[in-house]
């Protein structure tokens, strides 16, 4: 044996080093999960804080994952509701032992964000304090905090730098900025390293604020300030610059706490708001470029530029955290019959399903497992009809439907044995309400033990939809998160069929009227019935107010209306009969 022992030894220094692995996750919170925050946790493990959309008639609910390089899961808590009929994490903070802050907004569909909370969670989600502010009596907070040297949270709201203790979050204090006379409000901020003094980013510049004590306590003062335009800001590098990116040009900028200024000669080119994360020897870059994920690894000048493993437009990539030379990247995970749509919280008819998507990898040139998950819908058969109970309302028609009693075929297209799976059915949003909501059901599926190759059937059960504003032709089914990762080829997950009805009790006579595209950018259609007579068409806004009028010609098939004056958000446009919901997003 010892004369073995150096011949071993010689071989594992001449033996090539292994490439470091990608790991992919694919999580489901409900029928929409996408991630809004990661940041890094200890030395070895990332929390990522999201939103899960549910099904009609639940509520949104935010999870908090904690995971390690490999992607194991050591943590999933799920947080109480929140208020309001649309909320946000708008930041999220890991602390040393485990517990956890977020900082969320809440609101009405059709509004502002108007009441906003600060949370502090245990490691395993229970709540230990809550500091509320509200637009409505005037105790609104700011909308920006970052941790201080001491522990504690600094928060910028407006002309005051707000001090609350991370223990019970009491407000300790409150500083005001001066120095304002000449300046526009910083809209926000970040900490100089080491410091509670701060680089403030103004409309239209960058502005040092130097902290000081008075027997009144403490305030801030405006120390220097330099003119600058079109950035988005990242945040401060372990060089101590801080990045930003010009969004007119696609240049990388930096700035130190001296306000030296300098345009680097590197390129950000991507269409979407990049995120960077910074570590010791450089820079990562996120975006996406022509619906395609775009990552590059730069130096401290943005130069020397290494491209990294992303995938394609199915995975997409929202959020990117670093430590030393292992990233984390976060996003969302597209499935359905439709193609990989553009993700939008507030129009979900967008998209059809997304689960959080993780990937996490080690240095310049990771490779992917040889293993493929890719489970398949192939056989679909509806056992009873559906129900199509007709409701008329105020404005509109609507269709409840139940019943179905589906069995769907799953076949495992990969090469690895398929144990669980997602399977998802949906409709296009519905217009019921100012929340749009997409019908839909999620159901997973456990212990399958299907080879490559095998099929099952499943009994996937009735539908239960209430409020459609029309009937499909057609049931789809697909399949989503393979083993809980992301399914190898998308495009072959689905499988329609003819649907099958009872009778509705009522035919909607206004079905003789459509308007699209719904939501509308620039313009709408109105789509009519050949022979409808002249009438005149009327859009109002939210409040009941009438924006805009015309007359729709007698005869004619189609009518465009320009929306490019309206500003995004919800209308009601009548004609004859037909009275129904407009959605307008620029």
């Amino acid at each position: 044996m010892k004369t073995l022992l150096p011949i071993f030894c010689l071989l594992l220094l001449i033996a090539p080093a292994l490439p470091a692995q990608i790991v992919d996750r694919s999580l489901s919170f409900g029928f929409v999960a996408a991630p809004l925050v990661v940041e890094p946790m200890g030395t070895d493990k990332w929390l990522v804080v999201g939103k899960g959309m549910p099904y009609r008639g639940s509520v949104d609910r935010y999870f908090v994952q904690v995971f390690d390089q490999e992607g194991a899961v050591f943590s999933s808590v799920l947080l109480p509701p929140q208020g309001g009929e649309i909320s946000n994490v708008f930041d999220a903070w890991p602390l040393a032992d485990g517990a956890f802050l977020i900082f969320i907004g809440s609101r009405p569909c059709d509004s502002g964000y108007d009441y906003t909370s600060l949370q502090k969670y245990t490691p395993d989600g229970q709540l230990i304090w809550t500091l509320y502010g509200s637009l409505y009596n005037n105790t609104q907070l700011p909308y920006y905090w970052k941790i201080a040297p001491d522990g504690h949270l600094l928060g910028l709201y407006q002309d005051e730098m707000w001090k609350v203790d991370i223990n019970n979050g009491s407000v300790l204090w409150k500083a005001n900025l001066l120095g304002l006379n000449t300046n526009p409000l910083p809209f926000y901020f970040d900490l100089l390293p080491g410091s509670e003094d701060f680089l403030g980013l103004g409309t239209h510049d960058f502005q040092i604020w130097k902290k000081y004590e008075s027997p009144n306590g403490p305030f801030y003062s405006l120390s220097n300030s330099l003119v600058t335009d079109n950035y988005y800001g990242f945040g401060f590098a372990p060089n101590g610059w801080y990045y930003a990116w010009n969004f007119l040009n696609s240049h990388l900028e930096r700035v130190n706490a001296d306000l030296q200024f300098e345009m680097l000669n590197a390129f950000i080119d991507v269409t979407s708001l990049p995120q960077m994360a910074a570590v010791e020897d450089g820079l990562y870059f996120l975006g996406r470029k022509n619906d395609q994920n775009w990552l590059r690894k730069t130096d401290f000048l943005g130069e020397n530029p290494v491209s990294l493993p992303m995938p394609d437009r199915w995975l997409t990539g929202r959020s990117i955290a670093a430590r030393g030379d292992s990233v984390v990247v976060v996003g969302t995970d597209g499935s359905g019959p439709k193609s990989a749509a553009t993700y939008d919280y507030f129009y979900p008819e967008n998209f059809q399903s997304l689960q959080l998507w993780l990937r996490t990898f080690t240095g310049p040139s990771p490779a992917l497992s040889a293993d493929t998950t890719n489970a398949s819908v192939t056989g679909l058969q509806q056992l009873s009809g559906v129900d199509t109970l007709s409701q008329p309302e105020t404005w509109h028609h609507y269709f409840s439907l139940q019943g179905g009693d589906f069995q769907v075929q799953i076949t495992n297209r990969g090469n690895t044995i398929l144990e669980q799976v997602f399977v998802n059915f949906s409709y296009e949003a519905d217009n019921y309400s100012f929340c749009p909501s997409t019908p839909a059901e999620q159901r997973l599926f456990t212990n399958l033990q299907l080879a490559p190759g095998d099929s099952t059937w499943i009994d996937f059960g009735d539908l239960a939809f209430p409020y459609l504003a029309s009937l499909s032709s057609e049931f789809c089914f697909w399949t989503s998160a393979p083993n809980g990762r992301p399914d190898a080829i998308h495009e072959d997950d689905h499988y329609c069929a003819p649907a099958t009805y009872t009778v509705p009790t009522h035919t909607p006579a206004d079905q003789t009227v459509k308007v699209v595209p719904n939501p509308a950018r620039d313009y709408f259609q109105v789509v009519a019935a050949a022979g409808l007579e002249e009438f005149t068409w009327h859009l109002h806004d939210a409040t009941g107010r009438l924006v805009q009028s015309g007359i729709y010609p007698a005869g004619q098939s189609e009518l465009t209306v320009s929306t490019q004056s309206l500003p995004d958000g919800f209308y009601f446009f009548r004609l004859h009969n037909y009275s129904g919901k407009l959605m307008v997003k620029h």
